[in-house]
């Protein structure tokens, strides 16, 4: 089996040692806000004396769920914040969502025309699809010209000191909606539909994400993270499972799917430690976080809060998968 790996990252890649403080403990839920709660996290963490080296931020550190924009109500000050955070031992981790929402006076929207980078139908006419900020278009990662443009856009993230990535809806998920399968992607200047493309999207935008904020970085190791990938994606990012529930099942289920990552090549994977979706038990969380521990990408997570309302229906969700 070894000898099998081997051979078969020698043809897809094997991936650069990660930042050091990326394999420690990583703290993420859906969602930390304002910024006086992550604040009020970090402190916590400290005055409790428990290692951590991370804390994530999801969706809401955005301007309504804008990538590349901060909420000025909940994060009024971020390179404060992340200055801040990093006195306390802390690196941030943010959120980064492909689709870009269609909107007049939204930078990364507006550029990404002028630009012409997102996927389109044969038409010409640019796909939209509706996800957290509502109509999106999507850049086409399979363009070298999306991918230099979606390198630009990371300019502010980093020039705040931020050094870790998560890409997340990359599939791409869009809500209730299959992607048509006539919409067009550049492969590199040979057009091919979406019926070729989309099992690689994800893998791109994760590789367009790295290669991006590498060079902004001056060639210091970004911590990338993606959901959705192809093979060879060890040469860009780590992977977690997707989101899960607080069960016994689900815990089990993630160390295989972990183990069997592992001998796809891909050495830096990991779960969700307490569950997406749901509260686990005291018992269950210790039992959890005791395993991972012993995975490459160790992330604990927590309950969505009950002050959000988003599109999913998270109650019949975990009924559903029970």
């Amino acid at each position: 089996v070894a000898d099998i790996i081997r051979e078969y990252t020698h043809l897809t890649g094997r991936m650069e040692m990660p930042p050091i403080w990326s394999i420690g403990y990583q703290q993420c839920r859906y969602s930390y806000y304002p910024d006086k709660e992550v604040v009020s996290l970090a402190k916590t963490f400290r005055d409790k004396d428990i290692p951590a080296d991370v804390i994530v931020f999801d969706i809401h550190y955005m301007d309504q769920y804008k990538i590349f924009t901060w909420s000025k109500k909940d994060f009024s000050d971020p390179k404060g914040l992340i200055e801040h955070l990093r006195e306390m031992g802390f690196e941030v981790v943010l959120m980064c969502d492909p689709g870009i929402k269609v909107e007049s006076g939204y930078k990364a929207y507006e550029d990404g025309i002028k630009q012409d980078v997102f996927i389109k139908y044969p038409d010409g006419t640019n796909y939209s699809g509706q996800v957290w900020p509502g109509w999106c278009h999507f850049p086409d990662f399979t363009n070298p010209a999306a991918r230099k443009w979606w390198k630009e856009q990371f300019t502010d993230y980093v020039n705040l000191g931020v050094k870790g990535f998560w890409n997340d809806m990359n599939e791409i998920a869009t809500w209730g909606n299959m992607l048509p399968e006539n919409m067009e992607m550049n492969f590199e200047g040979l057009k091919s539909t979406i019926r070729r493309g989309r099992n690689v999207y994800g893998f791109q935008m994760a590789r367009s994400t790295y290669e991006g904020t590498k060079a902004l970085l001056g060639g210091k190791r970004p911590f990338n993270l993606t959901r959705s990938s192809y093979s060879g994606i060890q040469r860009y990012s780590a992977v977690w499972t997707g989101d899960n529930v607080a069960y016994n099942e689900h815990m089990m289920l993630g160390v295989r799917m972990v183990s069997n990552m592992g001998l796809g090549g891909i050495a830096f994977a990991g779960y969700d430690v307490g569950g997406f979706v749901g509260d686990a038990t005291t018992k269950l969380f210790a039992r959890w976080v005791s395993l991972g521990a012993f995975s490459p990408f160790f992330r604990g997570h927590s309950m969505i809060n009950s002050r959000d309302t988003e599109p999913w229906a998270y109650g019949e969700e975990v009924e559903q998968i029970s």
